[in-house]
């Protein structure tokens, strides 16, 4: 079936609410729009309403993680929307006018086991529905830097050889996740990081 790609030019001066924060953020610019209308149509597949349900902020997001016994880190400045229920915990951000990036997935409890999955495949329909390309960092360690203090605080090689490895065995675990639900690698300068082509491109 053929599906039709979304462009978002219809709200370019979308203005949110208040957020938990207290400060109120102005999306208007390009991807900011691909982000909150990609959060629009995520929000009616999973039956919730997207001004009450998804906080939209506006500041740095950093990116902090061990690749092969390397950190990477990389920050930027940009939009993110972020959703939280009992089961799951969400956090969307802008790339650019055709690409979002799920920034942050964690499901909450055990009670709540395959909705990780259902979560991804509902955000890939989204993505095939919008032509949106969508970029994961698959890391636990990817949303701050304890993982390194950590490093830092040990004295015996052996033991922070032996955390490298699991590391990497948690990596290579979750990327094989992603990989079969067709995330792919694209970038030589950032390796560890897959991304989704939606199938309507």
């Amino acid at each position: 079936m053929e599906r039709k790609i979304y462009k978002n030019r219809d709200i370019e001066n979308y203005e949110t609410t208040e957020t938990e924060m207290g400060e109120n953020v102005r999306l208007t610019d390009e991807s900011s729009n691909t982000l909150i209308w990609f959060g629009i149509k995520l929000s009616e597949k999973m039956g919730v309403d997207f001004d009450t349900q998804f906080i939209r902020l506006y500041g740095v997001n950093g990116t902090n993680i061990i690749y092969k016994g390397k950190q990477w880190s990389e920050s930027k400045e940009c939009a993110s929307i972020q959703y939280m229920d009992e089961c799951i915990s969400l956090t969307f951000t802008e790339v650019s006018e055709d690409t979002i990036e799920l920034y942050f997935i964690e499901v909450l409890n055990e009670q709540c086991k395959g909705v990780g999955t259902n979560m991804i495949n509902t955000i890939l329909d989204v993505s095939d529905e919008l032509g949106l390309n969508v970029k994961v960092i698959p890391s636990p360690f990817r949303t701050n830097n304890k993982f390194g203090d950590m490093i830092k605080e040990m004295e015996n090689i052996n033991l922070i050889r032996k955390e490298l490895k699991n590391v990497d065995t948690t990596y290579e675990r979750l990327k094989g996740w992603y990989r079969s639900f067709g995330f792919k690698n694209k970038s030589i300068l950032q390796p560890y990081t897959l991304y989704y082509t939606p199938n309507s491109k």
